[in-house]
């Protein structure tokens, strides 16, 4: 039997991640932030073994897309696709209120990191009473995101529909029902090979904004926007463009980097530097996609970081850099990557957000 992957959200480490809450160790609870990149490098390096047939790209591949990246092109340009809607049996929330709709929608898509194997993007929508009119919260959610993590996610969600807020929910490549036959969670989403990656972030905002014309169509007011760890890069690359009225950002991923850089992710560096790719040029390549070294267009927009303060992916200095630099309100947990799910103060500190931004005027379009 496969050993469990690790992961922010593997209902595997439940006990573990308890126990470092409870002692509030900070090296227990940094350690499974190791653990999870460790585990992360495994998956990026198995999808050139299991998708690319064992070959990079190369070097020359890398100059040629970064010379010509543009992360909006299928946001700019979204392909014509179906949008299918159903009954959402996944991650279904308890109806207190008496008028909620749970919708599944879903269209056509294509995974890079599967070299264009046939995909389907797939969102759970839920807003209570009639969808036009209503105000939307987009969630894009990290690595790893699983069905253990509804556990937690749906307190936010509780929060967010009690504010009279639909709520689209966004399913990243490789997770929950877009996990390939004889995958792991997180499988398909990430390569070893940074041009692909280049790629992948393409094809998630084009999905991302597939999803939102299609709530907008319904008759939706306005967006807003949660992001967590690696799903917060994708939000804040979109906000670009896509003007949100809010935006909540859990461990945000600022500087792919950061990541890169860890001694997890060493095998990839040294895998990398065999196949031709200078350590300048795959720098390079994950700026480009790094919300860090971006151009920044905040709007009107009101924005919120909860961060972890044993965070091994982005670390607090990053974090905080990050929000002083753009005027951002940045709460800190005494928590690592991995757990700051567990800290229920950081569900109340949201409330408040969300009470906060309740009256402020609508972002300019």
């Amino acid at each position: 039997m496969d050993k469990p992957r690790i992961s922010l959200f593997n209902g595997a480490l439940v006990a573990l991640v308890a126990a470092a809450v409870m002692s509030g160790c900070a090296s227990l609870k940094g350690g499974l932030d190791s653990g999870g990149l460790k585990d992360s490098a495994k998956a990026m390096q198995g999808a050139v073994t299991l998708y690319q047939d064992g070959r990079f790209r190369g070097a020359a591949a890398l100059e040629e897309e970064l010379a010509s990246f543009d992360p909006f092109a299928l946001v700019e340009k979204p392909p014509r696709v179906e949008v299918r809607v159903g009954r959402l049996d996944r991650w279904r929330l308890k109806d207190v209120w008496h008028d909620l709709h749970q919708e599944r929608l879903s269209f056509p898509s294509v995974s890079p990191v599967r070299e264009g194997s046939p995909d389907e993007a797939v969102f759970y929508l839920y807003y209570r009473g009639d969808l036009r009119g209503k105000k939307v919260i987009l969630w894009v959610p990290g690595y790893g995101v699983s069905d253990f993590a509804f556990l937690f996610i749906r307190r936010f969600f509780a929060t967010e529909l009690d504010h009279n807020y639909a709520i689209l929910f966004y399913t990243p490549p490789g997770h929950l029902e877009r996990i390939g036959p004889g995958e792991k969670s997180g499988d398909g989403l990430l390569s070893a090979d940074p041009g692909v990656n280049l790629e992948t972030v393409r094809t998630v905002l084009g999905e991302l904004a597939t999803g939102m014309n299609y709530v907008r169509a319904q008759g939706a007011s306005s967006f807003s926007a949660w992001g967590g760890s690696m799903g917060a890069a994708f939000l804040l690359i979109l906000a670009e463009r896509e003007r949100f009225e809010h935006i909540a950002l859990m461990i945000p991923v600022l500087d792919w980097n950061s990541i890169m850089g860890a001694a997890a992710m060493g095998s990839i560096r040294s895998r990398l530097r065999e196949a031709g790719y200078p350590d300048a040029l795959v720098e390079r390549a994950y700026r480009a996609i790094s919300p860090m070294y971006r151009p920044w267009n905040p709007g009107s927009t009101k924005f919120l970081i909860q961060y972890a303060r044993f965070d091994r992916l982005t670390p607090e200095a990053l974090t905080l850099a990050f929000a002083k630099e753009r005027g951002i309100e940045a709460l800190g947990y005494d928590e690592s990557h991995a757990t700051i799910l567990l800290n229920g103060r950081m569900f109340e500190d949201y409330r408040k957000f969300l009470d906060g931004v309740a009256d402020l005027p609508p972002a300019a379009q």
